[in-house]
């Protein structure tokens, strides 16, 4: 669940931050083949993994293991970080990788004794480790044209087919595709699934809806349990809030594609003051369809279940930007998906169309919620700050390009000299920033923290400056007055008497702890500390890797032991 999705909708930023993979020994996405879908799932070690569709080699879906990135659940963070090198020009590291394949054009899926003959995974989403996925062009003549794949991804490198639920022509809809599937889990335990049928000669797009007869996922497995159909909701139902127009229609792009959205995902609002939760559908759509151009958008509607048929209400719609000037995070026309991490947090994920990224890799993009108007919804120890090359630069109607630094990453960022980082010298006119107490950042108009220098610091809350050529923060008279600091800002470094501070502890072996020791030699009270275990040896002799993996600590108000990395 996440609490208030409408508002965390209208605070995500406008632009993600670059992330990527290695394609390993999958097939190369194409242009004709393209990634189609993606859905993010943390394994049973907490470690990320990313499944993204592609319409290439028979259609599959690829299982992407994001071990560089830390085992909480919350927002990943940029891994094309590389000191003295644009993020355009760094490629992820090699770790995060493609490590399954799961085909859709097989004799026996999954091991399951099902044929399948789908060239085209669609939109998908997962919920409670499962995964659900539209599936349409069958080469096969005696399939149906829409499908659902049922998958149990629990163990992401042994995926098990739950259940496969074909949608039959009727009297009344001759079915032509299958296009993007949700699922969520209605108040009494049972879950909802919904997929998107295009249908022959018919203007109104169809939302088919099933659910299940238990509440347990996994007892689809059972022949004997099967996804019951309980509605099929037209476009022209649809209910709207205001004069402000759905566009579920969407109408034909300038590809002529008739397909309103590529991806769909319920989301779950948290229920306030002891009211019934609200579901939410964000719907997420590209105004043309055509790789790397037209404009992103999500639209969100509020589901309603009533007298056992669906109806949904349009809430809001919110554009979105998925490139930077000189590369690409993301293509909703291709691939988009809405994740909840364990604090709540509302993100969005994106992958381009094929592998256009440094080295053969494949781009995607992150859109985290972060606003000046509320705190930060995540981790409470989290140091980070957000430059804008923009006055107001966070907001929709001022949107502008930003560069997002966090304190776990400073020994990856080119912080002493901002031109070699994504060529952002002189160019900051507003930042958000968010800093335990007793941390600052130092913003110097010279590189190489030389010159006039600005501090900042924090209070544990987001704060913000709207326009530096002159507002108080957090636009509060109270506040300090800042001025004369537009596109003056060469250098940036975090300060205090946390931050920076980095204490190398040797492992003996890789199950052993971390050494207790190692925390002693740190002074003072702190919200973060960021450990990382230097080189081992392994009991055979063998000198391993340093562990790469961030260990993150926050203050309990008290003694803090370490069991293992």
């Amino acid at each position: 669940m996440a609490p208030n999705v409408p508002g965390q909708l209208q605070n995500l930023k406008h632009h993600g931050e670059p992330l990527g993979y290695w394609i390993g020994d999958s097939t190369a996405p194409t242009i004709g083949g393209h990634i189609n879908g993606m859905a993010r799932c943390d394994g049973p070690d907490g470690t990320p993994y990313m499944y993204v569709g592609h319409a290439e080699g028979g259609g599959e879906i690829v299982v992407v293991r994001l071990a560089s990135r830390d085992r909480d659940g919350e927002r990943l963070r940029s891994n094309r970080l590389q000191r003295f090198t644009n993020s355009w020009q760094t490629p992820p590291p090699s770790e995060d990788v493609v490590v399954q394949v799961i085909e859709f054009s097989v004799a026996d899926f999954l091991g399951s004794g099902v044929p399948m003959t789908y060239a085209h995974p669609g939109g998908m989403q997962i919920l409670d480790n499962v995964l659900v996925v539209a599936l349409q062009d069958p080469s096969a003549s005696t399939a149906a044209d829409a499908a659902l794949a049922v998958i149990d991804v629990a163990d992401p490198l042994s995926p098990q087919l739950l259940e496969l639920k074909t949608v039959p022509d009727t009297a009344a809809d001759d079915i032509e595709g299958s296009g993007a599937a949700a699922i969520t889990r209605l108040d009494d335990g049972t879950y909802l699934i919904t997929s998107m049928l295009k249908i022959a000669g018919k203007d109104e797009k169809t939302l088919i809806a099933w659910r299940t007869p238990t509440d347990n996922l996994r007892d689809l497995a059972d022949p004997g349990v099967d996804l019951v159909e309980f509605d099929r909701w037209r476009a022209s139902e649809l209910t709207e809030y205001g004069d402000e127009e759905s566009d579920w229609e969407g109408g034909p792009t300038t590809l002529g594609l008739n397909w309103p959205f590529q991806a769909l995902a319920y989301v779950r609002e948290s229920p306030v003051d002891g009211d019934p939760s609200r579901l939410y559908l964000l719907a997420f759509r590209n105004s043309t369809g055509a790789p790397s151009d037209g404009d992103d958008w999500i639209h969100l509607y509020e589901v309603f279940l009533t007298g056992g048929a669906l109806k949904l209400d349009f809430v809001a719609k919110r554009k979105f930007y998925r490139d930077t000037t000189q590369d690409q995070m993301g293509d909703f026309s291709a691939a988009a998906s809405a994740y909840v991490s364990p604090s709540g947090q509302l993100i969005v994920y994106s992958a381009e169309y094929t592998n256009g990224g440094p080295s053969g890799t494949v781009r995607f993009g992150e859109w985290p919620h972060i606003g000046h108007d509320a705190d930060m919804i995540g981790r409470p120890g989290d140091a980070w700050f957000e430059l804008y090359d923009n006055d107001n630069g966070w907001s929709d109607a001022n949107q502008s390009m930003s560069l997002v630094f966090d304190a776990i990453d400073k020994d990856l960022e080119n912080l002493e000299d901002l031109d070699l980082h994504d060529n952002f010298d002189a160019r900051c006119s507003s930042i958000i920033w968010r800093l335990p107490v007793g941390e600052s950042i130092i913003l110097n108009e010279e590189p190489y923290f030389q010159g006039a220098g600005l501090v900042l610091e924090g209070n544990g809350h987001v704060r913000y400056l709207a326009d530096l050529e002159a507002s108080f923060i957090d636009n509060n008279p109270a506040e300090a007055l800042v001025s004369d600091w537009g596109d003056r800002i060469k250098s940036v470094r975090f300060a205090g008497q946390c931050v920076g501070q980095a204490v190398a502890v040797p492992e003996t072996q890789p199950s052993l702890a971390l050494g207790l020791a190692s925390l002693a030699s740190i002074p003072g009270s702190c919200s973060t500390v960021s450990i990382r275990a230097g080189l081992y040896l392994h009991p055979e002799g063998a000198v391993m890797k340093a562990v790469s993996q961030p260990v993150r600590l926050e203050s309990g108000g008290g003694l803090v032991i370490i069991l293992k990395p």
